[in-house]
């Protein structure tokens, strides 16, 4: 599941206005407590995990071969290109 109980999230539209996800439905979407003390069943694809100013995310190397990205927000994707190996293709090809 995306979120969990205790996250700080925002609705995509209205990025300012943080609110609590205080449940989590089995099929992701959460229940959030907005600042007015209103409680919403938000949909899972119209809220973004609001982060902290620094953010870590962690990237696992073993032997030259991914073995884990951890720590990716919601809704990120990454991207590996390794360049150590471009020359490999070329002899093999």
């Amino acid at each position: 599941m995306p979120f969990k109980v205790g996250d700080k999230v925002h609705k995509m539209e209205f990025a300012r206005v943080s609110g609590e996800v205080t449940e989590v439905l089995d099929w992701g979407d959460a229940k959030v407590r907005w600042p007015d003390n209103t409680v919403t069943y938000e949909d899972k694809r119209w809220l973004e995990l609001e982060l902290p100013e620094k953010h870590t995310i962690t990237i696992e190397i073993q032997g030259g071969c991914l073995i884990d990205v951890s720590g990716l927000p919601f809704g990120w994707d990454y991207e590996l290109i390794d360049y150590d190996n471009e020359d490999d293709d070329e002899i093999y090809n």
